[in-house]
């Protein structure tokens, strides 16, 4: 990628540090641009934050950033929108969690009741009945 950096902000600092300092912003051109051909979905927000930081300064010595930028600007929207989803999985989650044991507690209600009816239409409590009915 052909830059054309202008390096007037380092005028202010003897020719050896402004040499050092020129070569640096150079290989971390060089390091974002390598960064961003390895970039993952899984990678942390801080990184997207440090390279989004690395391109405005960068952009200070004239250095063209913008379409390194793009693609950050995308992940970092993704990881959002990501964020925002799992937020979302772990939320319905849990709400099935609360689901579930409602119909276990539901379920239980049913099976004592059943019991007590097969209780109470056992041949014994059929003759007690009958009895009382008398």
């Amino acid at each position: 990628m052909p830059q054309n950096p202008h390096f007037l902000p380092l005028e202010q600092y003897s020719e050896n540090c402004r040499e050092g300092m020129a070569i640096g912003l150079m290989v971390t051109f060089g390091n974002l641009v390598n960064k961003l051909r390895k970039l993952q979905i899984n990678d942390p927000g801080d990184t997207l934050q440090d390279m989004m930081s690395s391109f405005v300064r960068l952009e200070i010595y004239g250095f063209t950033v913008q379409h390194l930028r793009a693609p950050v600007e995308d992940f970092q929207i993704i990881k959002a929108d990501q964020k925002q989803l799992l937020d979302k999985r772990s939320a319905l989650e849990g709400l099935i969690l609360q689901k579930r044991n409602r119909k276990d507690e539901v379920d239980e209600r049913f099976m004592l009741i059943d019991k007590v009816v097969t209780e109470l239409e056992s041949p014994s409590n059929v003759f007690v009945m009958k009895e009382l009915q008398l």
